[in-house]
């Protein structure tokens, strides 16, 4: 709150980046997700899968 106090002109930033992301998830293609292929994804699993006690982020269930 203090930086936004600040430097209040960021407000309008960040809402022309909201509605910026909002546009562009409205307006593209569908397209087929590869987790694998993020950089995000790779970089955090490790930390994300021991903190849920996991070796994998994503697991699939399969019903029997």
């Amino acid at each position: 709150m203090a930086l936004l106090e600040r430097f209040h002109w960021m407000i309008y930033v960040l809402g022309a980046f909201l509605v910026y992301t909002a546009v562009r998830l409205a307006v593209s293609k569908d397209t087929e997700v590869h987790p694998d292929r993020n950089i995000a994804y790779r970089l955090l699993q490790p930390f994300m899968a021991r903190r849920m006690g996991q070796r994998k982020l994503f697991t699939r269930r399969t019903e029997s």
